[in-house]
C-alpha cells in the first residue's frame, strides 16, 4: 500500500491519467501535493509535491463552468 503525502485532503474525485495508456482512478488534492491512484493497480500511482510544481495549466470553457483537463509544469 502506498503512503499518501497529504495530511489533509481538500478534494477527491474520479479522474484519468494519460501518461502512456489511459488509467482510471482517483485524484486527490491536499495540503502537501497532488496524487493519482489507479483503481485497478495499486502500484500505479502519481505523487507530485507542491514544492515541485511551478504552475498548473487549466483549460476553462463555458464561462468557467467546465474544466475538461489540466496539467502540471514541474521543476
Amino acid at each position: 500500500m502506498v503512503q499518501s503525502i497529504n495530511t489533509k485532503v481538500d478534494l477527491v474525485m474520479n479522474g484519468n491519467s494519460h501518461m502512456g495508456l489511459t488509467d482510471y482512478g482517483k485524484i486527490m488534492v491536499g495540503d502537501n501535493g497532488f496524487e493519482f491512484y489507479d483503481d485497478s493497480n495499486v502500484r500505479n500511482f502519481i505523487q507530485i509535491p507542491w514544492t515541485e510544481v511551478n504552475y498548473v495549466v487549466v483549460s476553462v470553457m463555458f464561462g468557467g463552468h467546465w474544466i475538461p483537463r489540466f496539467s502540471f509544469q514541474t521543476k
